[in-house]
C-alpha cells in the first residue's frame, strides 16, 4: 500500500500533469521587490560574453519592471520599463523597450491555470505551454512556463523560470535574454 501511495505522488507524474499545484507567483517573482540582469544585443553566437555597459538591469517595484543600461543600478541610465498586473493572474500592461513600445492589457493566464489554457482578450490571444527545457546565456531552465501571444500586427514571447522570474522576452525586433536572477 505505502508503495502505490509513493508511486502516485512521484515529482515525475506532477511535472507531466500540467502546472496545477504551482503558483504563478513562483514563475512570475514580480510580488516581491527582485532585480535581474538581461542582454538585448543579441548576439550571432550564443556564447559571445555580454558587455558589461550593455547590460539591461531590471527592479521589481510592486509589479512594474524599471530597466536600465550599465553594469551598476546606480549609474546606469533609465533604458525602459515592463508594467504588470498581478490582480488574479498575470497580465502584461505595458512595456517601453528599445525598438518596441506599447500597451496591453494582455492577460497571460488567470491565477488557476493549466497547461494549454487560451486566453483572448481584445485583440491579443496568449497560450500557455511548457517547454520541457529553456536555455539563457546564463542557464538551462526545466522548470519554465511559456505564453505565446498574438495580436493582429505583433508575437510576443515570454519564458518564465520557477524562482526566477521572466528569463526572457521575445518579440519580432527584440529579444531581452536572463544574464543572471539578480
Amino acid at each position: 500500500m505505502m508503495m502505490i501511495l509513493m508511486m502516485a505522488c512521484s515529482p515525475d507524474e506532477t511535472q507531466n500533469n500540467g502546472v496545477v499545484g504551482s503558483s504563478l507567483e513562483e514563475y512570475h517573482m514580480m510580488s516581491e521587490a527582485n532585480s535581474w540582469t538581461y542582454r538585448d544585443d543579441m548576439p550571432a553566437d550564443s556564447s559571445t560574453m555580454p558587455d558589461e555597459a550593455l547590460l539591461m538591469l531590471a527592479q521589481n517595484d510592486g509589479g512594474m519592471m524599471n530597466l536600465r543600461r550599465g553594469s551598476r543600478w546606480i549609474e546606469a541610465s533609465p533604458a525602459g520599463s515592463i508594467e504588470w498586473d498581478l490582480e488574479d493572474g498575470l497580465s502584461l500592461v505595458s512595456w517601453d523597450l528599445p525598438n518596441i513600445t506599447a500597451s496591453g492589457p494582455i492577460r497571460l493566464s488567470y491565477a488557476e491555470f493549466e497547461v494549454g489554457d487560451a486566453i483572448e482578450e481584445g485583440d491579443w490571444s496568449c497560450e500557455l505551454s511548457r517547454p520541457e527545457s529553456m536555455w539563457t546565456w546564463y542557464a538551462e531552465f526545466d522548470d519554465v512556463l511559456y505564453f505565446a501571444c498574438d495580436s493582429s500586427s505583433e508575437s510576443l514571447h515570454l519564458f518564465f523560470g520557477k524562482r526566477s522570474g521572466l528569463i526572457q522576452l521575445s518579440h519580432e525586433y527584440y529579444e531581452l535574454d536572463l544574464v543572471a536572477p539578480w
